[in-house]
């Protein structure tokens, strides 16, 4: 097992990097340019350079020719990465997975450990035992304290190549000796050159999902993880009365959706200036809008979710006569006021809330049908704020749209559906609107012909 110690300092300096000259000129003089091994030459990395050469020659023949012995034998899986934390609109890699030919010890670090704490070698880091062919999950600073060691040297296998993959850190903030809080460089794994781009969605695995109450959760199997998420709170954080003096307190995903949304559909707090065109801009817009409310504004926010009550999905046949949902019935504890569209509106001819939107009085335990995007118009509202009760849970149903092709341009509307809490058994509950007839017509059942009849005209 290698470890850090006299030197380890260089040894984190120097090892792993993509130039050539910084392993066996006998191996790779020939090899670098074909594959591409270099930097950009930039002071810092031409003083690792320099350092990780001044090591190497030190080192005898039977040293040298442990240099990436083994890479070949380290295999690239995919990176982990968590769907909470947005980095230029993709989910932000914190780990990787691997598989190795041989039993191997790998290093075990506190996933909070970073480049602003440190990590003291003696203290900071055990081991643990992976037997060959096991896939293990690593954290990034787990694997740059393995891929450094001599035998791996930086590389790893990956898409055939025993050096298809290399550790790449990014080295300024950690070199720029008036960084002091820096104590560490920031890892990052790349292929090889003309290889693509290891950040793709084949190559990233979310290690986090979103819970039917629009919390970020960990998935089974990367419980170590779970320090990293924190939907949408900072660990280095204001106190607590100054986060709730401005409003910085974290909501459900559904919530920040629904109040977006009342904007970006002209509902409510102004004309849409540009269309956002993802939905890490979408939440964001919905924090800013919550942080803007003032108290009471915010208390309404979800505070009647519990009294609306989600009874059963409508169905209706697509091309292929499958029953695809087209509509909801609910009921609600109180009246209400609920909106009227067109049932011919939709995502393609888009709605304009002014003119296309009435709305009509349904008393309280009186069951309603509504069109999904009728649902839409409704559960944004601040008092559903995107939740309604379903099973006895005041919040076991929640607006999940589909909002991909409205962020493209492809659509004016999200295309509107329902979620449900792992624990509903409602989520499968759907009566038809339709019949079909001997000569394979279909026919919409009298009950909901006035509303849903000019679908089928």
């Amino acid at each position: 097992m290698s470890s850090m110690s006299g030197d380890g300092k260089k040894l984190l300096r120097s090892k792993g990097q993509k130039d050539s000259k910084t392993l066996s000129k006998k191996r790779w003089d020939q090899e670098s340019d074909e594959k591409g091994y270099y930097y950009k030459i930039t002071k810092a990395n031409e003083e690792i350079k320099i350092e990780g050469q001044e090591i190497i020659d030190s080192m005898t023949d039977e040293e040298r020719k442990i240099l990436s012995s083994k890479s070949g034998t380290l295999h690239f899986k995919h990176l982990l990465a968590l769907g909470s934390v947005r980095y230029k609109g993709n989910s932000k890699p914190v780990g990787v997975a691997l598989v190795s030919d041989e039993d191997i010890s790998v290093p075990v670090i506190d996933v909070l450990k970073n480049k602003e704490t440190g990590i003291d070698v003696e203290k900071d880091i055990s081991y643990r035992d992976v037997k060959a062919g096991e896939e293990f999950y690593l954290t990034y600073y787990e694997f740059m304290f393995l891929i450094i060691r001599d035998e791996y040297a930086g590389f790893l296998e990956a898409n055939g190549d025993p050096y298809g993959a290399h550790f790449s850190p990014k080295l300024h903030a950690f070199m720029d000796k008036s960084r002091k809080e820096v104590k560490l460089p920031t890892p990052t794994i790349n292929f090889a050159k003309g290889t693509g781009s290891i950040k793709t969605k084949e190559n990233m695995f979310d290690i986090d999902e979103l819970s039917p109450d629009g919390k970020w959760v960990i998935k089974p199997g990367f419980e170590r993880f779970a320090p990293l998420v924190h939907n949408g709170r900072r660990r280095k954080r204001r106190g607590k009365k100054e986060n709730e003096s401005r409003g910085n307190i974290p909501y459900p995903v559904p919530t920040l959706r629904a109040i977006a949304l009342q904007e970006e559909l002209g509902l409510s707090r102004g004309k849409v200036k540009t269309r956002l065109t993802s939905e890490e801009e979408l939440l964001k817009k919905g924090k800013d809008i919550i942080d803007s409310m003032d108290e009471n504004q915010r208390k309404n926010l979800g505070s009647k979710s519990g009294t609306l009550h989600f009874v059963h999905s409508l169905g209706y046949p697509n091309k292929r006569g499958i029953s695809k949902p087209i509509g909801v019935t609910l009921i609600s504890d109180e009246d209400i006021q609920v909106p009227v569209i067109d049932i011919k509106k939709d995502n393609d001819t888009g709605i304009d809330p002014v003119n296309d939107i009435t709305y009509r009085t349904v008393s309280a335990g009186e069951q309603f049908d509504i069109s999904l995007y009728e649902f839409m118009y409704l559960i944004i509202r601040d008092e559903y704020a995107g939740f309604l009760g379903v099973d006895g849970n005041d919040r076991g149903a929640f607006f999940s749209p589909n909002l991909t092709p409205f962020f493209k341009g492809e659509k004016k509307l999200p295309i509107p559906y329902i979620g449900f809490d792992k624990n509903s058994k409602s989520d499968t509950s759907m009566v038809d609107i339709y019949l079909t007839t001997q000569a394979n017509g279909v026919v919409v059942k009298s009950k909901y012909a006035a509303k849903f009849g000019p679908l089928f005209g």
